[in-house]
């Protein structure tokens, strides 16, 4: 097209590939043995389910109780709002701690059904509300991946990641985050043999398709801490089993007796308390709910902007050099749309629009 940039983009399929028939993405495509092969193709998570409906920009949102996209259906095609969980799989987003009236502690992300499904579960927090420049600011994530032979925990709570977290989130600024889960030998094609390494989403033998999981923040790498072990930070990138595969294959499926939808939520609900048993926070067919000890959901403002969802069933990115490739390439092509994107106002408190409540406040017009 004789150049790159999302302008030329845009302009050559408004003038050539929407007259000449241009294909779209499908979300999943069955290959000729039968497997299921998710396309690489990043979707937007913008407008969930639960979240405020009166809000004037949809590129960004306070994270509530309860809010979820939702999982397409197998084989069918890929639209925006919905999030397709896959052993290679990205996340990338700003985010923003508002100001706080106390310390903020929850859970960010939930995928799954029920309690006892821990596919990508991750919380956040900080141990005082105000995040400054100084020692006593620790900034933390907590991450949870159901595996075969048990669960694996994950945390950043470590001296070399304070500094950090805290001059990433301090004076409220939007923080660029990047999550990856893929495989120790992920097996894009380039990187090696045909056959070889671990590239699709099926279960297979060996420790090829072991788990490997990434942070950055501000495109500088967070040490992702052992729990059992307790202070390695390089188990992480291979772990000693591979994450289960039926979380990613069945959308619906029965989980301790009880059929469940699985959803990716942004905090899910804290109580089932009122609610019918496959009814969790009035979501029909799903008994997840918060699952780390802090009390339920964010109660002030914490955003999130421009989160883009990334499944694969190709080896994700690749080895350690292309992943590095990818993360800056989120960085720069997200930084040029974040003044745009990420412009509101988060003081943490309820805006009324069209003299409706709500908990997401509008955005500054440029």
């Amino acid at each position: 097209m004789g150049g790159k940039s999302c302008k030329l983009i845009i302009k050559t399929y408004l003038e050539k590939g929407v007259f000449s028939g241009a294909a779209k993405a499908l979300h999943q495509a069955a290959l000729p043995s039968g497997a299921k092969n998710f396309a690489t193709m990043g979707t937007k998570l913008f407008d969930g389910v639960n979240g405020a409906p009166n809000s004037l920009s949809k590129s960004f949102f306070q994270i509530k109780n309860g809010q979820y996209f939702r999982t397409p259906n197998d084989r069918e095609q890929k639209y925006d709002n919905t999030f397709s969980p896959a052993r290679h799989v990205t996340l990338a987003f700003w985010l923003q701690v508002a100001p706080q009236a106390k310390a903020p502690n929850a859970e960010l992300f939930a995928y799954g059904g029920k309690e006892s499904d821990n596919f990508y579960r991750t919380g956040f927090g900080c141990v005082t509300k105000d995040i400054s420049d100084t020692d006593d600011t620790k900034c933390y994530f907590i991450m949870v991946f159901d595996q075969n032979s048990r669960t694996e925990y994950f945390h950043t709570y470590a001296e070399a990641n304070f500094i950090k977290l805290r001059q990433a989130f301090m004076d409220n600024q939007w923080a660029h985050t990047v999550i990856m889960l893929t495989t120790r030998n992920p097996g894009f094609v380039p990187d090696v043999a045909t056959g070889e390494g671990c590239p699709s989403n099926e279960l297979l033998g060996g420790n090829a398709c072991y788990g490997s999981l990434h942070l950055w923040i501000n495109k500088g790498e967070v040490g992702l801490v052992d729990w059992n072990e307790g202070t390695d930070t390089t188990y992480a990138k291979a772990w000693n089993d591979a994450v289960v595969s039926k979380i990613w294959e069945k959308k619906q499926d029965r989980v301790d007796g009880l059929m469940v939808e699985r959803r990716f939520f942004v905090s899910p609900v804290q109580s089932c308390e009122g609610n019918d048993v496959n009814s969790c926070g009035e979501v029909n067919l799903n008994n997840l709910k918060w699952a780390f000890p802090w009390g339920g959901s964010y109660k002030t403002g914490i955003w999130f902007c421009d989160m883009t969802a990334v499944a694969s069933g190709n080896g994700g990115f690749g080895n350690e050099a292309r992943r590095v490739i990818a993360r800056d390439a989120f960085f720069d092509i997200m930084s040029e749309s974040k003044a745009l994107s990420c412009a509101h106002t988060t003081s943490g408190d309820a805006a009324v629009v069209n003299d409706v409540a709500s908990s997401d406040p509008p955005p500054t017009r440029l």
